[in-house]
Protein backbone atom coordinates (compact mmCIF):
# COMPACT_ATOMS: atom_id res chain seq x y z
CA UNK A 1 0.00 0.00 0.00
CA UNK A 2 2.81 2.55 0.61
CA UNK A 3 4.77 1.44 -2.35
CA UNK A 4 4.37 2.98 -5.48
CA UNK A 5 4.45 1.46 -8.80
CA UNK A 6 7.16 3.20 -11.67
CA UNK A 7 6.74 5.32 -14.54
CA UNK A 8 6.11 8.22 -13.36
CA UNK A 9 6.87 11.06 -15.53
CA UNK A 10 8.10 14.71 -15.03
CA UNK A 11 4.61 15.57 -13.51
CA UNK A 12 4.55 12.65 -11.20
CA UNK A 13 2.07 11.18 -13.88
CA UNK A 14 2.31 6.88 -14.57
CA UNK A 15 2.99 6.09 -18.47
CA UNK A 16 0.65 3.72 -18.14
CA UNK A 17 -1.98 1.30 -16.47
CA UNK A 18 -4.45 3.89 -14.58
CA UNK A 19 -6.47 6.37 -16.24
CA UNK A 20 -5.03 10.14 -15.94
CA UNK A 21 -6.92 12.45 -13.79
CA UNK A 22 -8.15 14.06 -17.36
CA UNK A 23 -10.18 10.91 -17.86
CA UNK A 24 -11.28 10.62 -14.54
CA UNK A 25 -12.65 14.28 -13.91
CA UNK A 26 -14.43 13.46 -17.71
CA UNK A 27 -16.28 10.26 -16.35
CA UNK A 28 -17.07 11.31 -13.11
CA UNK A 29 -18.02 15.07 -13.90
CA UNK A 30 -21.14 16.05 -15.59
CA UNK A 31 -21.43 19.58 -17.22
CA UNK A 32 -24.96 18.11 -18.73
CA UNK A 33 -26.18 17.70 -14.77
CA UNK A 34 -25.33 21.46 -14.21
CA UNK A 35 -27.86 23.12 -17.06
CA UNK A 36 -26.96 24.99 -20.51
CA UNK A 37 -27.40 28.25 -18.83
CA UNK A 38 -24.34 27.91 -16.56
CA UNK A 39 -22.40 26.23 -18.92
CA UNK A 40 -20.38 28.72 -21.18
CA UNK A 41 -18.05 27.64 -23.96
CA UNK A 42 -14.56 28.92 -24.60
CA UNK A 43 -15.73 30.35 -27.79
CA UNK A 44 -18.22 32.56 -25.55
CA UNK A 45 -15.69 34.16 -23.23
CA UNK A 46 -15.74 37.65 -25.23
CA UNK A 47 -19.69 37.79 -25.47
CA UNK A 48 -21.03 40.12 -23.12
CA UNK A 49 -24.81 38.62 -23.66
CA UNK A 50 -23.71 35.63 -22.55
CA UNK A 51 -21.24 36.23 -19.42
CA UNK A 52 -24.09 38.46 -18.29
CA UNK A 53 -26.51 35.40 -18.45
CA UNK A 54 -24.11 32.99 -16.84
CA UNK A 55 -22.42 35.26 -14.16
CA UNK A 56 -25.93 35.54 -12.58
CA UNK A 57 -25.99 31.91 -12.09
CA UNK A 58 -24.31 30.32 -8.30
CA UNK A 59 -22.85 28.12 -10.84
CA UNK A 60 -20.29 28.47 -13.68
CA UNK A 61 -18.77 25.86 -16.39
CA UNK A 62 -16.18 26.44 -18.97
CA UNK A 63 -16.56 24.13 -21.54
CA UNK A 64 -13.60 23.84 -23.87
CA UNK A 65 -15.47 21.64 -26.39
CA UNK A 66 -13.02 23.00 -29.47
CA UNK A 67 -9.79 22.12 -27.37
CA UNK A 68 -8.84 26.00 -27.40
CA UNK A 69 -5.78 27.33 -25.59
CA UNK A 70 -7.63 30.13 -23.78
CA UNK A 71 -5.75 33.19 -22.82
CA UNK A 72 -5.10 35.56 -20.08
CA UNK A 73 -7.00 38.15 -23.07
CA UNK A 74 -9.64 35.41 -22.90
CA UNK A 75 -10.43 35.59 -19.45
CA UNK A 76 -10.24 39.51 -18.66
CA UNK A 77 -13.88 39.94 -19.46
CA UNK A 78 -14.89 36.88 -16.75
CA UNK A 79 -12.42 37.82 -14.38
CA UNK A 80 -13.19 41.49 -14.46
CA UNK A 81 -17.25 40.29 -13.10
CA UNK A 82 -15.80 37.43 -10.68
CA UNK A 83 -13.47 40.32 -9.27
CA UNK A 84 -17.17 42.01 -7.15
CA UNK A 85 -19.61 39.27 -8.03
CA UNK A 86 -21.53 38.42 -5.40
CA UNK A 87 -23.34 35.81 -7.38
CA UNK A 88 -21.14 33.05 -8.62
CA UNK A 89 -19.87 30.57 -5.88
CA UNK A 90 -18.94 27.78 -8.15
CA UNK A 91 -15.99 28.19 -10.79
CA UNK A 92 -14.87 25.59 -13.34
CA UNK A 93 -12.27 26.12 -15.77
CA UNK A 94 -10.85 22.69 -16.36
CA UNK A 95 -9.22 21.16 -19.78
CA UNK A 96 -8.98 24.89 -20.56
CA UNK A 97 -4.58 24.64 -21.27
CA UNK A 98 -4.64 28.19 -19.02
CA UNK A 99 -0.88 29.65 -18.67
CA UNK A 100 0.55 31.35 -15.41
CA UNK A 101 -0.73 34.50 -16.70
CA UNK A 102 -4.39 33.56 -16.94
CA UNK A 103 -3.91 31.99 -13.78
CA UNK A 104 -2.38 35.06 -12.22
CA UNK A 105 -5.21 37.30 -13.63
CA UNK A 106 -8.04 34.67 -11.45
CA UNK A 107 -5.95 35.13 -8.79
CA UNK A 108 -6.04 38.35 -8.58
CA UNK A 109 -9.63 38.51 -8.72
CA UNK A 110 -9.66 36.17 -5.61
CA UNK A 111 -8.27 39.17 -3.39
CA UNK A 112 -11.58 41.69 -3.89
CA UNK A 113 -14.17 38.39 -4.23
CA UNK A 114 -15.51 37.28 -1.16
CA UNK A 115 -18.56 35.26 -2.91
CA UNK A 116 -16.56 32.31 -4.63
CA UNK A 117 -17.11 29.44 -2.59
CA UNK A 118 -15.41 26.77 -4.39
CA UNK A 119 -12.58 26.81 -7.91
CA UNK A 120 -11.86 23.83 -10.19
CA UNK A 121 -8.95 24.68 -12.45
CA UNK A 122 -7.63 21.37 -12.84
CA UNK A 123 -5.99 19.89 -15.99
CA UNK A 124 -4.73 23.23 -17.54
CA UNK A 125 -1.21 24.31 -18.34
CA UNK A 126 0.10 26.63 -15.10
CA UNK A 127 3.13 26.25 -13.24
CA UNK A 128 5.55 27.71 -10.50
CA UNK A 129 4.15 31.33 -10.91
CA UNK A 130 0.98 30.43 -11.17
CA UNK A 131 1.15 28.38 -8.00
CA UNK A 132 2.74 31.02 -6.07
CA UNK A 133 -0.64 33.71 -7.44
CA UNK A 134 -2.88 31.26 -5.90
CA UNK A 135 -0.65 31.37 -2.66
CA UNK A 136 -0.72 35.20 -2.61
CA UNK A 137 -4.33 35.07 -3.21
CA UNK A 138 -5.01 32.57 -0.35
CA UNK A 139 -3.00 34.76 2.36
CA UNK A 140 -6.02 37.37 1.74
CA UNK A 141 -8.61 35.55 0.42
CA UNK A 142 -11.72 34.75 2.60
CA UNK A 143 -14.36 33.05 0.87
CA UNK A 144 -12.70 29.82 -0.77
CA UNK A 145 -13.46 26.91 0.90
CA UNK A 146 -12.06 23.98 -2.10
CA UNK A 147 -9.28 24.80 -4.12
CA UNK A 148 -9.09 22.28 -6.92
CA UNK A 149 -5.53 22.07 -9.09
CA UNK A 150 -5.15 18.82 -9.98
CA UNK A 151 -3.06 18.01 -12.77
CA UNK A 152 -0.79 20.93 -13.09
CA UNK A 153 2.63 21.76 -13.08
CA UNK A 154 3.34 23.64 -9.97
CA UNK A 155 6.59 21.70 -9.09
CA UNK A 156 8.03 22.29 -5.75
CA UNK A 157 8.33 26.08 -6.22
CA UNK A 158 4.78 26.54 -6.93
CA UNK A 159 3.93 24.38 -3.82
CA UNK A 160 5.89 26.51 -1.46
CA UNK A 161 3.77 29.41 -2.77
CA UNK A 162 0.44 27.58 -2.25
CA UNK A 163 2.09 26.49 1.41
CA UNK A 164 2.78 29.99 2.32
CA UNK A 165 -0.85 31.57 1.66
CA UNK A 166 -2.21 28.47 3.67
CA UNK A 167 -0.31 29.60 6.43
CA UNK A 168 -2.11 32.74 6.56
CA UNK A 169 -5.80 31.32 4.74
CA UNK A 170 -7.83 30.44 7.73
CA UNK A 171 -11.06 28.95 5.52
CA UNK A 172 -10.06 26.99 3.10
CA UNK A 173 -11.16 23.67 4.16
CA UNK A 174 -10.39 21.01 0.75
CA UNK A 175 -7.08 21.34 -1.53
CA UNK A 176 -6.41 19.17 -4.19
CA UNK A 177 -2.99 18.75 -5.58
CA UNK A 178 -2.54 15.82 -6.94
CA UNK A 179 -0.11 15.31 -10.69
CA UNK A 180 1.79 18.34 -9.75
CA UNK A 181 5.59 17.02 -9.25
CA UNK A 182 5.52 18.62 -6.00
CA UNK A 183 8.15 15.90 -4.67
CA UNK A 184 9.97 16.39 -0.79
CA UNK A 185 10.28 19.78 -1.22
CA UNK A 186 6.96 20.48 -2.16
CA UNK A 187 5.43 17.98 0.37
CA UNK A 188 8.18 19.59 3.32
CA UNK A 189 6.49 23.13 2.47
CA UNK A 190 2.31 22.05 3.49
CA UNK A 191 4.12 19.91 6.19
CA UNK A 192 5.07 22.58 7.91
CA UNK A 193 1.59 24.60 6.99
CA UNK A 194 0.28 21.29 7.99
CA UNK A 195 1.80 21.92 11.56
CA UNK A 196 0.02 24.79 12.40
CA UNK A 197 -3.37 24.77 10.37
CA UNK A 198 -6.68 23.96 12.10
CA UNK A 199 -8.92 24.91 8.65
CA UNK A 200 -8.21 22.50 6.19
CA UNK A 201 -10.03 19.37 6.53
CA UNK A 202 -8.60 17.03 3.21
CA UNK A 203 -5.47 17.26 1.13
CA UNK A 204 -4.84 16.10 -1.86
CA UNK A 205 -1.12 15.14 -2.79
CA UNK A 206 -1.17 11.52 -5.00
CA UNK A 207 0.77 10.61 -7.11
CA UNK A 208 3.55 14.00 -6.86
CA UNK A 209 6.63 11.83 -6.95
CA UNK A 210 7.15 12.53 -2.91
CA UNK A 211 9.64 10.23 -1.42
CA UNK A 212 10.94 9.23 2.16
CA UNK A 213 11.49 12.63 3.47
CA UNK A 214 8.39 14.37 2.04
CA UNK A 215 6.28 11.62 3.86
CA UNK A 216 8.67 11.69 7.27
CA UNK A 217 7.83 15.66 7.43
CA UNK A 218 3.63 14.86 6.63
CA UNK A 219 3.77 12.37 9.21
CA UNK A 220 5.11 14.64 11.69
CA UNK A 221 2.89 16.86 10.91
CA UNK A 222 0.21 15.11 11.43
CA UNK A 223 1.21 14.74 14.82
CA UNK A 224 0.62 17.97 15.88
CA UNK A 225 -2.94 18.92 13.41
CA UNK A 226 -5.89 17.26 14.86
CA UNK A 227 -8.24 18.81 11.97
CA UNK A 228 -7.26 17.23 9.05
CA UNK A 229 -9.54 13.83 8.02
CA UNK A 230 -8.21 13.03 4.93
CA UNK A 231 -4.89 12.98 3.38
CA UNK A 232 -4.42 11.18 -0.10
CA UNK A 233 -0.98 9.84 -0.27
CA UNK A 234 -1.35 7.02 -2.84
CA UNK A 235 0.88 6.40 -5.73
CA UNK A 236 4.25 8.28 -4.43
CA UNK A 237 7.58 6.92 -3.44
CA UNK A 238 7.24 6.06 0.60
CA UNK A 239 8.68 3.12 0.47
CA UNK A 240 8.75 0.73 3.54
CA UNK A 241 10.47 3.11 5.83
CA UNK A 242 7.86 5.53 4.92
CA UNK A 243 5.14 3.29 6.02
CA UNK A 244 6.59 2.70 9.38
CA UNK A 245 6.44 6.79 9.59
CA UNK A 246 2.62 6.57 8.89
CA UNK A 247 2.15 4.10 11.46
CA UNK A 248 4.29 6.01 14.34
CA UNK A 249 2.07 9.25 13.60
CA UNK A 250 -1.26 7.08 13.28
CA UNK A 251 -0.77 6.19 17.21
CA UNK A 252 -0.70 9.84 18.30
CA UNK A 253 -2.83 11.55 15.68
CA UNK A 254 -6.77 11.19 16.69
CA UNK A 255 -8.12 13.30 13.54
CA UNK A 256 -7.22 11.31 10.20
CA UNK A 257 -10.09 8.61 9.11
CA UNK A 258 -9.00 8.45 5.60
CA UNK A 259 -5.37 7.82 4.59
Amino acid sequence: RFGVGGGLNSRGKRSGGAPSTAQEFRTTSSVGSVGKLQALTTSELDSKARLDQVMSQPKVIVENKADLTVTADDLRPMVRKLEHSAIVETLTLGFCKIDDRGVEMISEALHTNDTLRTLHLWDNKFGAAGGEALGQALAVNRALIELNLRTNDLGPKGALGIAKGLFKNTHLAVIHLRYNGIGDQGAKALAATLMQNSTLTEVDVARNRIGLDGTEALMKSMTHNQTLTHLDLQRNNISDKGGLAVGLALKINTSLTHL
